[in-house]
């Protein structure tokens, strides 16, 4: 029930930390972590994410390892979760009895998990790949390579050879232990050596289980230099394509790649990466905030920070923001230049509709929030910002009578290009207004921030929500 910290040369332990007082209670049941089995380090938010064995249970942890929110990971599909690793924003779970890595995405609330500690399925996205076909049966410890954008994979077998592959799940080598056989892998991670500072990697080899010999005190930890490199991983450049608002539906991005490079892979508002060649084009496109991402690839060795552009196309008989400073387009959600119901400049999520069933607080429309199957999903408007700026982020929210447990949260999710920094929720409403109330917050853009995301997420919806008069802008 401990962490441990100590040198990579092991001479003393430097902390520990107690993980028994951490809970969670998912799929009905209050769990704790009475047996931690994988950690891994977020630089990103200076977290840690720990793991339990057998109730399937993902925790976030401060950077004093402190409890921040939980994850049940078993309603997702993973079946015993070991190892752990995080990178690209996303959390890498390697599943032994499943043998499977799972990759855990945040969603629109911008993180893993629930704070209030019911561990009840967050909106992450998941998706995952096999491992029993790559040679790894019982996927055990795992690792992510920043300097590759690669996985590596250890399994609970006797002999084990350690697994490259993408986060895709391709292989890109097997690395065969020289000089030792692991005969119940656990953990794999990467850090400098102890002697130098080449990056190697350690393997933590349980041996002859505890609960088969109590007696037992034979663990090792394993350094072992990776001999050859692995693939180095490509840089790559857009070289033009749209920026700013426009007015056009079309869409053409021209790319480079750095030396090595052999392929691209696009896409486009975080749908799959696919294979593309420069130019890549688009057409007919909605009016809204859109993103496009390319990686330059070498041989299967993808670039692991693609190069990203978002960009506003904003309807041709739209006005400009209006002059009060709002950098909103369509705050009143009053236009519809596709005659399709759905305001322009909000994304193409038919469950948010212009509407006129209500007076609106401003005009002649408002936007109308409509589902009668608990739906969960975010509108947004993405638009430019400035690091230390203080942004205002007000407008009008009518929720007729109904007994629905729904929640709305206004949000502001800061971007450095395509990279969320952090998302942070201004006002929050789960139930009827007794008609329009306003709502307001500030918030200082941190650094790095190069736009905004403003959002309306919405979760388990079974009613209607009118929203209207939106205004974003600098103090």
């Amino acid at each position: 029930t401990n962490g441990w910290l100590f040198p990579r040369d092991g001479a003393s332990t430097t902390a520990t930390f107690d993980t028994t007082p951490h809970q969670c209670r998912a799929g009905g049941s209050l769990i704790r972590n009475v047996e931690p089995v994988g950690v891994a380090y977020n630089p990103d938010s200076n977290t840690y994410f720990v793991v339990r064995d057998g109730s399937e249970t993902l925790w976030e942890l401060s950077a004093s390892f402190a409890p921040l929110r939980c994850l049940g990971l078993e309603s997702l599909g993973v079946a015993d979760a070991e190892g752990v690793a995080y990178g690209n924003g996303s959390v890498f779970i390697a599943d032994g009895t499943g043998a499977e890595v799972w990759r855990i995405s945040p969603g629109p609330n911008g993180v893993f998990g629930t704070p209030d500690g019911t561990g009840t399925v967050d909106d992450v996205v998941v998706s995952h790949f096999d491992t029993a076909s790559l040679g790894q049966p019982d996927a055990e410890g795992i690792e992510f390579d920043a300097t590759t954008g690669t996985l590596y994979v250890v399994s609970n077998k006797d002999g084990s050879p350690i697994l490259e592959v993408t986060t895709a799940g391709v292989p890109v080598r097997t690395l065969q232990v020289s000089g030792a056989t692991f005969e119940s892998a656990r953990g794999l991670t990467l850090a400098p050596g102890t002697t130098e500072a080449a990056q190697h990697i350690y393997v933590a080899d349980a041996r002859v289980d505890n609960n088969t010999n109590r007696g037992a005190i034979d663990g090792r930890i394993y350094e072992l230099a990776t001999g050859a490199s692995a693939p180095t991983a490509p840089e790559t450049t857009i070289t033009g394509g749209p920026s700013g608002t426009v007015t056009s539906t079309d869409a053409s991005f021209t790319f480079s790649g750095s030396a090595g490079t052999t392929g691209f892979e696009c896409r486009l508002d975080g749908a799959a990466f696919n294979a593309c060649a420069s130019p890549q084009n688009y057409t007919g496109m909605s009016v809204g905030s859109h993103t496009f991402e390319v990686r330059a690839v070498a041989g299967s060795t993808p670039d692991p920070t693609p190069a990203a552009r978002t960009w506003i196309i904003g309807a041709s008989e739209s006005p400009p923001p209006p002059t009060d400073g709002n950098l909103l387009l369509n705050p009143g959600f009053e236009l519809d230049a596709n005659a399709n119901n759905i305001p322009d400049g909000w994304g193409s999520n038919a469950k948010f509709t212009r509407s006129s069933a209500i007076t609106a607080h401003g005009g002649s429309f408002a936007g109308r929030h409509f589902a009668t199957n608990d739906s969960s999903y975010a509108v947004f408007q993405q638009v430019p910002a400035s690091a230390g700026t203080t942004y205002d982020f007000r407008g009008w929210v009518n929720v007729p009578t109904t007994s629905d447990a729904f929640t709305l949260n206004l949000r502001v999710r800061w971007l450095n290009g395509s990279t969320t920094i952090t998302t942070k929720t201004t006002n929050t409403f789960t139930g009827s207004t007794a008609g329009w109330q306003e709502f307001s917050g500030s918030l200082a853009a941190p650094a790095g921030t190069t736009s905004a995301r403003v959002m309306m997420a919405v979760k388990s919806l079974n009613a209607s929500v009118y929203v209207d008069d939106f205004w974003f802008g600098a103090r």
